[in-house]
């Protein structure tokens, strides 16, 4: 007849490996949160209590404080981490996902402590989640400032040629 079955195709058939991935119509809510640390007792369940609350299903975390890289799991979620290998709790990135997302977890890319990447299969494309921890704009911005008062007050600027030039 010209049409194989399915039964015994490599890969399984197509409706089961429909079934592993996160369908169009699911609705995902997704947040992040800076914690300054995960890295105390009781700190990970009251971010899961706070996930739980607000119905979140993945939930970055920055900030993390945990050493190294990995997985666990805690009260029924996933916790993915990346780390620093230097031994100092510092920086730190993670996620927190919900048992039913985190049955559709393709790859986790632990890339630093600053930077992770998390793939989730889902259809018609697949879910791409990167959890980024940056400083806060006061660690990054009080040195340029500072930087910047110096300039301005050794070499004033003229504000009226500054403002025209900036406009035309």
């Amino acid at each position: 007849s010209g049409v194989s079955s399915s039964i015994g195709s490599p890969g399984g058939t197509v409706s089961s490996m429909e079934m592993n991935k996160i369908r169009r119509q699911t609705n995902i809510k997704i947040g992040t949160w800076n914690v300054r640390t995960l890295n105390q007792d009781g700190k990970t369940h009251n971010a899961i209590q706070e996930m739980t609350r607000m119905k979140i299903d993945i939930l970055g975390i920055s900030e993390m404080r945990w050493l190294g890289s990995g997985s666990c799991v805690m009260e029924d979620h996933t916790v993915l981490y990346s780390g620093t290998s230097s031994g100092i709790h510092e920086y730190g990135v993670g996620m927190i996902l919900t048992k039913e997302m985190a049955k559709y977890i393709s790859n986790v890319v632990p890339v630093s402590e600053r930077v992770m990447l998390v793939q989730l299969r889902a259809t018609p494309v697949d879910i791409n989640i990167i959890q980024v921890y940056a400083p806060t704009t006061d660690r990054i911005l009080m040195p340029k400032l500072e930087q910047e008062e110096d300039r301005s007050l050794s070499a004033p600027l003229d504000w009226e040629t500054g403002m025209i030039e900036e406009i035309t």
